[in-house]
């Protein structure tokens, strides 16, 4: 099918801009409105995010990559301009072996709140639309409490076949 590099890579050989590919996405999209299948792009481009995805996670590509990438120790310039260089990304680090007594006090005050900041969410989204009376206990008086508003963001979702 698509297993040939040379296929795969053929539209961008000569390398793609940041620009450039900005540039495409915007002709697709205009391409797409003028008599496109937008469902069919849709699930195409989901199909394309999970194959990039895959790619790159895949540890034998990574490999490859830092191996060939070894060969140019100021990093590799392809005739687009993007450069491809070592790195050591995600760095992390682990506090839990430290000893540090503080730290530890400290970690699990975190804990505790993060534990009552979650119940207290859970209890604010239940409230009803009109909220209801509540005794402050700092200051003696009755407030009302609400429920959190609610935002949403309007999109699709694509569930890809396995």
């Amino acid at each position: 099918m698509y297993t040939d590099q040379l296929t795969v890579l053929q539209p961008f050989e000569k390398g793609l801009t940041k620009s450039e590919i900005k540039s495409i996405a915007n002709d697709l999209v205009i391409n797409l409105m003028e008599g496109g299948d937008p469902l069919r792009m849709a699930e195409a481009v989901s199909a394309m995010e999970l194959l990039l995805k895959e790619l790159k996670d895949n540890p034998e590509f990574k490999s490859y990559v830092r191996e060939e990438a070894e060969k140019y120790p100021k990093g590799f310039v392809s005739k687009s301009g993007a450069k491809i260089e070592l790195a050591e990304v995600g760095i992390r680090y682990d506090f839990t072996s430290c000893g540090d007594t503080e730290w530890e006090m400290l970690d699990a005050q975190m804990k505790s709140l993060k534990e009552k900041i979650a119940e207290r969410e859970k209890f604010l989204k239940n409230l009803p639309g009109v909220g209801i009376e509540q005794l402050n206990k700092e200051t003696g008086e009755m407030i009302t409490i609400y429920p959190p508003s609610k935002t949403s963001t309007s999109s699709y979702k694509i569930t890809l076949a396995k």
